[in-house]
């Protein structure tokens, strides 16, 4: 027995929508974008493995390249480090960039992602201190969502 598939198209207008999580996600997908093409060499998601996985409770760094495998980059991560990913602030993005060639030394991002239409001022911004303190380098990116299909992109250091 075959299912029915809905024929008409579906439509949505993402200037005026009111679907937040939706917004969140094309900013989020805007970001990895932005990040990958900005210097950073590997962009992972902090991922927590559930009841009825192999090692249950681990907090893994999925990469979120389609390109790249799917291989967990938590190695490069301390203990102080995971657990403050595991209880404290929920991060959108852990990413990794080099100061290569000057050395082989790699920093580790903390990237939080607020999507907004247009240019509204007011953002909530998350407390860096902690992440700082573990050795983090926390930034925020702002994708607005302007008209036409434009969209821009600023980052800063929180």
């Amino acid at each position: 027995m075959k299912s029915k598939l809905e024929s008409k198209p579906w439509e949505l207008n993402l200037a005026q929508t009111r679907k937040g999580v939706l917004l969140g996600d094309v900013g989020e997908a805007i970001a990895f974008y932005y990040l990958t093409t900005h210097g950073f060499y590997l962009v992972a998601r902090p991922t927590w493995l559930f009841k009825g996985q192999i090692n249950k409770g681990e907090l893994k760094l999925i990469s979120a390249h389609y390109q790249r495998t799917k291989h967990e980059y938590g190695h490069s991560l301390n203990d102080e480090q995971i657990q403050y990913l595991k209880e404290g602030y929920a991060w959108d993005y852990v990413a990794f960039k080099s100061d290569w060639p000057l050395s082989f030394r790699h920093f580790i991002y903390l990237v939080e992602v607020k999507t907004v239409r247009g240019y509204r001022k007011s953002i909530r911004k998350p407390d860096p201190s902690q992440a700082k303190a573990l050795g983090f380098i926390p930034i925020l990116l702002i994708v607005r969502l302007l008209e036409n299909w434009r969209v821009s992109v600023e980052m800063s250091e929180l």
